[in-house]
């Protein structure tokens, strides 16, 4: 096309693209899609990584845990010898005992006796550290416990295990008495003196009929006793720790006057007494 313009004459050609531009167009835009996949990919393989990360740290949870259940189970079972154990546990010879398995990785670690209001137990602590690599740490002495975020741990103390011992007896004893007070109410209509005669330690004229219970001057082991043949059904003849529970019919026990009383007893492997009467219903 031509275009006059003054006497001039001016010449427009129609522009055309070069085959160079557009082949680096075309690598352009390939570099941006292989960016854009690298992108979605590493995206991709750090989710993977992630998420395989949870999963093993969610295996070690699940085994720390049955191996802390394990472990607290053989603790119940030696509670008596272990309250009068001062040094620490050798926590090898311990997880060989509750047939728990030792993966590498996985630390354990026991206090000495420690005490909380006269109640003695031994602290172990299981643990399997995380991506740091760093373990727990048990101070043998305070019982307290350092570890990394990453570090998996569980916690057993032999203290809460003692102190439910000692909750599981008296409530024992405690179900024991009731039993024994049933009972003696059931006598009350048998007797010929009512509440003046002592029903757990009756004598003519106050015996009744049927089997009454022994005169026991001193403690002695409750297994002795027939308690089935007298109709008590509640006895309980073992403390939590596997002892004998006592019982006597004089000592720590009202006889001179209504109500009379029975006296109940369980000695702990740590020390003192727990006792409990079952008192006449009047």
């Amino acid at each position: 096309m031509e275009v006059r313009a003054g006497g001039s004459r001016l010449r427009s050609r129609s522009s055309r693209s070069c085959p160079g531009q557009r082949g680096a167009a075309l690598t352009l835009f390939l570099l941006a899609a292989i960016a854009v996949a690298s992108g979605a990919l590493s995206i991709a393989i750090m989710q993977a990584f992630k998420t395989d990360r949870w999963a093993t740290r969610l295996t070690h949870q699940a085994l720390l845990e049955r191996s802390a259940s394990a472990i607290r189970h053989w603790y119940r079972s030696h509670l008596a010898d272990l309250a009068r154990r001062p040094e620490s546990l050798d926590m090898q010879a311990v997880l060989a005992q509750a047939n728990v398995p030792t993966p590498q990785g996985l630390g354990a670690a026991s206090t000495a006796l420690l005490s909380d209001a006269g109640i003695p137990g031994h602290v172990i602590v299981l643990w399997i550290p995380g991506p740091s690599g760093q373990p727990a740490r048990l101070d043998v002495i305070t019982g307290m416990v350092v570890a990394p975020p990453d570090c998996l741990i569980e916690r057993i103390s032999g203290i809460d295990l003692q102190r439910h011992a000692l909750r599981a007896t008296s409530d024992s004893m405690a179900r024991m008495a009731r039993g024994i007070e049933r009972w003696a109410r059931g006598r009350r209509h048998l007797e010929i003196d009512d509440i003046g005669c002592n029903p757990f330690r009756a004598a003519p004229p106050c015996q009744a009929p049927g089997l009454a219970l022994p005169a026991l001057d001193h403690y002695v082991d409750a297994g002795q006793v027939d308690w089935t043949a007298t109709g008590i059904t509640d006895a309980v003849t073992k403390d939590a720790w596997g002892a004998p529970i006592e019982v006597s019919t004089l000592v720590d026990s009202q006889t001179s006057r209504p109500p009379f009383s029975l006296s109940i007893r369980a000695r702990p492997p740590f020390g003192g007494e727990l006792t409990l009467a079952a008192i006449q219903p009047l």
